[in-house]
């Protein structure tokens, strides 16, 4: 072999390389993208069909589903085209399609309106055609995805004895770009610059992606076509308002189907935060205005609470149980209503409160109880409850635990065997726990459930009926409540005369431990939490479904 052969072959070789090097790193970063997406879409479409388990599951069915079809496809077809020049294309038209979520958003409340008040009796069905419509909301840009991995591999695996290993090494880099994506889009990319810039950020990768690939190709027209049509693209996607949904599935169930878009139309968001805990949202409505607020889209009460009875009582009901406490803890903020309550005390000199979502905190101090964050007695922790108490070593003579409602994983733990254990052993010898029981949403099923895990951890449990529709509060304690009913349902009322007829003594230790005595009554627990899936089935109907 002459010397011109020679270097020659070391040219081609060297730009293989140097071609196959693009390739890797490319379906590195579009790994990463699609990731970025579909945390997005989870959100996004979370506002609407609520963040349980079974929705937030649906919405990953449909983005693999995608996947696999768009892969299927793609491999048919990788041997009558181009196939890096056909990557190049698929990446671009990601990055168009994938607002299709965007753009179909205020669309998304008339199709699960539909669907919720035509379907929820019947869950199993439900949740078939909340797949299918998801699958078809996305059903583009995920098959574009999963079509542009047996084309990248098309035109990265040249060797035939080297085709396992080349598959080998694209899958990886894929997955890892899959993983930084997914870091960055919950840690970084949604708390700092939001839902919107997230969705474009993604989309940035995939365009530049393919001006890369059309650079290498030196086709030049293409590159100049897609930028262009990005850019006009990117124009409409922010000049497109965007609104919210007017369907919620927290609250259709307590709403008729044709009052559901006038009740969300009486207020306006004014303040929103995305939080790496979930989206915290500020509603106006009225006038003289009143504010409410939302965490994950789920409504988790007014200023009109102030006066709610069973907000109050949430206060009341353990500091009449044990009068002479001095440090309280509040597990969940919420509006702030009962933390509020807590504070005019002033035998409590210790008042902690443990909110996971720092953004609530905000909203909180900015829209509803701005004084609370003056009195010194008061702490503000932003922590996961279960780590807090686990971590910190300190005793409390009433803890109260009010966390959003049992529909999804982050509230559902807290209604679990373990995390009353770890309760007991954060409370004074003497001291009680105050456990609010969603009746109207668990049902008797999950409210028996409930009191058996209680039970299971301590010994007197009593139970209050709060109001007519099944709120309950369960006071529980190592150590028996020495006085009557009645002299704490006197105390209850020196403190607010308004509560007289807003609560009930229901039952005692002795009638409850009936209840935990009953077999076929589980006890829920974080291998098996049965109070999250209840439910977030109850969700559809309200009943025992």
């Amino acid at each position: 072999m002459n010397l011109s052969s020679q270097v020659l072959e070391d040219n081609i070789v060297d730009n293989i390389s140097h071609r196959k090097n693009i390739i890797f790193w490319c379906l590195g970063f579009s790994g990463m993208s699609a990731l970025i997406f579909e945390i997005h879409w989870t959100r996004e479409i979370s506002f609407v069909i609520g963040s349980t388990t079974y929705a937030l599951s649906t919405v990953l069915a449909a983005f693999l589903s995608g996947l696999a079809l768009g892969a299927f496809v793609g491999g048919k077809y990788t041997g009558k085209r181009n196939p890096l020049r056909v990557f190049g294309l698929l990446q671009f038209a990601i990055s168009i399609s994938a607002f299709s979520v965007h753009f179909v958003h205020n669309s998304l409340s008339q199709m699960f309106e539909w669907l919720y008040y035509s379907f929820s009796d019947w869950p199993f069905v439900f949740f078939i055609l909340q797949y299918i419509t998801i699958f078809l909301v996305i059903i583009i840009p995920t098959s574009l995805m999963g079509a542009a991995f047996p084309f990248a591999m098309k035109a990265y695996a040249k060797d035939f004895n080297k085709v396992a290993e080349d598959a080998g090494s694209l899958y990886s880099i894929n997955t890892i770009g899959s993983v930084i994506g997914a870091i960055l889009c919950g840690f970084l990319l949604i708390p700092y610059l939001g839902l919107d810039n997230t969705e474009v950020f993604a989309s940035v990768l995939n365009i530049s992606i393919a001006s890369l690939i059309f650079i290498l190709l030196k086709d030049y027209k293409k590159l100049l076509f897609s930028l262009a049509v990005y850019i006009l693209v990117i124009m409409v996607y922010f000049f497109i308002p965007l609104h919210h949904p007017f369907f919620n599935i927290y609250f259709a169930g307590r709403v008729p189907s044709q009052d559901i878009q006038n009740v969300s139309g009486d207020y306006e968001i004014i303040w929103e935060r995305d939080d790496i805990e979930g989206k915290v949202e500020v509603a106006r409505s009225g006038n003289p205005p009143m504010y409410g607020i939302r965490i994950k889209g789920k409504p988790e009460g007014t200023l009109k609470l102030e006066n709610d009875p069973k907000q109050l009582l949430m206060t009341y009901l353990p500091l009449a149980s044990r009068p002479h406490a001095h440090s309280f803890l509040k597990i969940g903020l919420g509006p702030g209503v009962t933390l509020a309550t807590a504070a005019k005390i002033q035998s409590l000199t210790k008042l902690d409160v443990v909110e996971i979502n720092a953004s609530v905190i905000e909203a909180v101090q900015k829209f509803f109880y701005p004084s609370l964050f003056k009195d010194r007695r008061i702490q503000f922790i932003v922590d996961d409850a279960r780590n807090f108490l686990s971590r910190r070593i300190v005793q409390y003579d009433i803890i109260t635990s009010q966390p959003s409602d049992p529909t999804d994983q982050s509230s559902g733990y807290l209604f679990t065997k373990e995390y009353y254990e770890i309760v007991r052993s954060r409370l004074t010898g003497d001291g009680v726990f105050s456990q609010f029981v969603p009746y109207y949403l668990l049902g008797k099923e999950g409210t028996d459930i409930i009191v058996k895990t209680l039970s299971a951890v301590f010994p007197y449990v009593y139970g209050w009926n709060l109001d007519e529709v099944g709120s309950l509060l369960l006071i529980s304690s190592v150590t028996p409540i020495k006085e009557s009913a009645d002299i704490i349902k006197a105390r209850v009322e020196k403190y607010n005369t308004n509560l007289k007829y807003s609560f009930f003594f229901g039952a005692g230790p002795a009638q409850l431990r009936q209840v935990a005595l009953n077999k076929n009554i589980p006890v829920n627990t974080d291998d098996k939490d049965l109070i999250e899936f209840i439910a977030a089935r109850r969700l559809l109907c309200y009943t025992d479904c």
